[in-house]
């Protein structure tokens, strides 16, 4: 049986795709800050209008009634504009300090972590997962500090074999990393073995935790 389409749905993609996007490629302005005119000019001027043709307010009034409305939008405006520079802002501060973890296997059979971004990373804390089972077969040291480009292989303990337990060329397996920035933010990836990257590993997720 077919499923039903949902046209409450169609509508939202056609308004936000089709129609915002058009307008946004015309007049370089979100298709929001239009509807919010035409809501406060339509709609007051109508409601002024209506004062005036009830006898509610003369001429001047109609005059100073159009100039109330046209501050509240550019206040409006200025609001809006504000607050998403406040968020892009927020953003690149955030992006500055963020960590961003890389592991990759050396030719000469070691397993190394870097920390390819702009910020430190801290207490970092490993999970192996083989063949996508949940229980470990591999228990991981903590590492305490990373620094921005810095690397390390001191959480592997000296008593596993890397080139036989870890090599990605004799196994598949999976290495989840829970870990911080220096604001307390939280962090969660995942890494599986992939012969097809120079690192031979894929970084499936790398994303901040709510």
């Amino acid at each position: 049986m077919p499923e039903k389409k949902n046209k409450f749905l169609i509508f939202r993609r056609w308004l936000e795709h089709d129609i915002s996007n058009k307008v946004k490629t015309k007049t370089d302005s979100d298709l929001f800050d239009w509807i919010c005119l035409i809501i406060l000019f339509g709609g007051g001027t109508v409601f002024i209008f209506l004062l005036m043709y009830f006898n509610v307010i003369d001429l001047n009034g109609l005059i100073q009634g159009f100039i109330l409305w046209f501050t509240a939008f550019a206040i409006f405006r200025y609001t809006k504009e504000t607050y998403w520079l406040k968020k892009i802002s927020q953003k690149q501060y955030i992006t500055s300090i963020r960590p961003y973890l890389r592991l990759q296997w050396e030719t000469k059979g070691n397993l190394v972590l870097v920390n390819e971004g702009k910020g430190v990373a801290v207490d970092i804390k490993f999970k192996f997962v083989d063949n996508n089972e949940s229980e470990n077969s591999i228990t991981f040291n903590n590492v305490s500090t990373m620094s921005a480009g810095g690397q390390t292989r001191s959480f592997v303990p000296d008593s596993i074999n890397q080139n036989e337990s870890l090599n990605p060329e004799k196994k598949e397996y999976k290495i989840e990393a829970n870990y911080k920035d220096i604001e307390g933010r939280k962090y969660y990836t995942v890494f599986k073995t992939n012969l097809k990257y120079n690192d031979k590993f894929e970084i499936l997720k790398q994303e901040k935790q709510k």
